[in-house]
């Protein structure tokens, strides 16, 4: 089973809450935890994420589900944010992807994104994918445009190589200056036996050399599951920074996460986030405290809801003002009578007053085409925890001999095709964007398709 981990570092806020917003004299402060991911945010767009390739060296546009014994096929045209004119109540229009092509072999090819000015859409970025095969290794491009001036010029590019499992072994930043593309920032991962990645090293490009920022160090349980990172920080040599332990319970579910920030001579204690689950396993609450200094205390917990234990139906989080919960989000979801997701609602609370005081909605559209593939019954298959932070167990009664997982735009964002033939896998998602994934399940004579929530 392939892992990746991303290189994350943690923000240190302080919060304090009174009925005037202003810190009450003796409150303790409470530590906020916010991970980011290196790999995230490296291009204009905002919105990169890591692409692994299949065993064919390209991304399957393709999301489909069991209906009547046939696979339905789903394609994407659009994708529309919206946000919330909170006086008025009324969804505006504000971002867009449209243009969203693919090949005939189901390759996203590419798609474009538009801002809205006013009442007119503007171009932004166009983004372009490319796919190639060389030395025995897959490659993937990466490459926007950013629209200026009334045309399009080249912005960044990122380039992936990877080993003969499929994993990553490097990741290339670009940036497009003087007309030429100048080397930004890399990645340089290894792995063990069980495509497990142990070890990450960011480097920057420095005055026509590579300069190391950060690496990071992962250990894994017998079952596999992270147990243990480092990150270190690059200064004339290498200076710790960062370590997560993590634990799971008898079904190999994340029970608790603990964060730790190093202060110079010894690690202190950052954030905790513990996570209870329901019959099926799917998540059912997450818990974030943080440390004092003397103590852990409460921050935010996040509630979920399910509709037959299938689909989540909404969400909500909770922050803590030293007494008692108040509502600080919840999101809803949509989905059609095939259970893909058709819309999701985020809507911002005032912790104080309780009022709505943003709103964010995201809109899907897409088509669906009917494929000659049998599909097996889905009631056969068990996905659990979901929703979860990343890692999921999948189980069947009859061997699994590959899994595939596709997100929103039909990109193949995960595949794994040495899986030993057995009815029980985990696989690990938690590196991607937070957002609803669909998995395909391969058997000997038939495939099956399930949705997933990663949070």
């Amino acid at each position: 089973m392939k892992k990746t981990i991303l290189f994350t570092f943690l923000v240190l806020t302080s919060y304090a809450y009174s009925q005037n917003k202003q810190p009450k004299a003796q409150s303790p402060i409470l530590f906020l935890t916010e991970t980011e991911s290196l790999r995230e945010g490296m291009t204009f767009s905002g919105n990169e994420p890591d692409h692994p390739v299949s065993e064919f060296g390209y991304w399957k546009a393709l999301v489909s589900k069991k209906r009547n014994e046939l696979t339905l096929i789903q394609q994407f045209d659009s994708v529309a944010n919206s946000k919330l004119d909170v006086p008025n109540m009324e969804w505006k229009p504000e971002s867009r992807f449209i243009n969203i092509h693919y090949d005939n072999s189901y390759n996203l090819t590419g798609y474009l994104e538009q801002t809205i000015n006013g009442s007119a859409w503007v171009n932004l970025y166009n983004h372009t994918y490319f796919y190639t095969f060389d030395d025995d290794h897959y490659k993937l491009e990466y490459r926007v445009e950013r629209w200026t001036d009334g045309t399009w010029v080249n912005s960044t590019q990122t380039s992936y190589i990877y080993n003969d499992n499929f994993n990553v072994l490097q990741y290339i930043i670009q940036n497009w200056i003087d007309s030429a593309w100048v080397n930004d920032e890399q990645i340089l991962s290894s792995y063990d036996s069980n495509d497990n990645l142990i070890f990450e090293l960011l480097q920057d490009w420095e005055i026509n050399k590579w300069v190391n920022a950060k690496q990071g160090n992962y250990t894994y349980d017998a079952n596999n599951n992270l147990t243990n990172l480092d990150i270190q920080s690059w200064d004339n040599g290498w200076i710790n920074l960062i370590q997560g332990i993590l634990s799971y319970n008898s079904d190999q579910l994340l029970t608790k996460e603990t964060d730790r920030i190093w202060n110079g001579s010894a690690w202190d204690n950052y954030a905790e986030y513990t996570y209870t689950y329901n019959a099926s396993n799917d998540i059912e609450s997450e818990l974030v405290r943080g440390w004092t200094g003397s103590y852990w205390q409460n921050y935010a917990k996040t509630n979920c809801y399910y509709e037959n234990s299938v689909k989540m139906t909404s969400a909500v989080q909770q922050l803590w003002n030293g007494s008692a919960w108040v509502i600080s989000w919840q999101q809803n979801y949509t989905y059609d009578a095939n259970n893909f997701m058709t819309s999701e609602i985020k809507r911002d609370r005032d912790i104080v007053g309780g009022g709505i005081v943003r709103g964010t909605k995201t809109d899907y559209y897409f088509h669906t085409a009917v494929a000659g593939v049998r599909d097996m019954s889905e009631a056969d298959i068990r996905i659990y925890p979901n929703p979860g932070r990343g890692s999921f167990t999948l189980s069947s009664r009859e061997n699994i001999t590959s899994v595939e997982v596709y997100n929103l735009f039909g990109e193949q964002v995960y595949t794994d095709f040495k899986v030993v033939k057995q009815p029980t896998i985990q696989f690990d998602l938690s590196h991607f964007p937070k957002g609803i994934y669909f998995v395909k399940i391969n058997r000997k004579s038939h495939s099956c398709n399930r949705s997933i929530l990663v949070q």
